[in-house]
């Protein structure tokens, strides 16, 4: 049998690279705010369209008020537990 040089077999598939995932925390409004604000210098700097920018900042506005609708909800909770 004859011996295979080192570094002939081929390299292992790795799977296909899908998007970069990107992680922000966007718990609060004040988290929305934020990531709003780097929406907002990125266009600025000319380093994102202002056409991509402003879905982004829909989905931002979206976010906003649903961490605000769950707020209210929570603190809605505390208070019929008081009673």
């Amino acid at each position: 049998m004859a011996q295979v040089p080192i570094g002939a077999w081929p390299a292992p598939i790795s799977p296909p690279m899908g998007p970069k995932r990107i992680r922000c925390k966007l718990d609060t409004v004040a988290d929305v705010k934020a990531e709003a604000c780097k929406l907002y210098r990125a266009v600025r700097a000319k380093e994102i369209d202002a056409s991509e920018a402003g879905k982004l900042a829909y989905l931002l506005q979206i976010i906003a008020k649903l961490a605000e609708t769950a707020d209210l909800e929570a603190k809605l909770l505390e208070l019929e537990a008081r009673s």
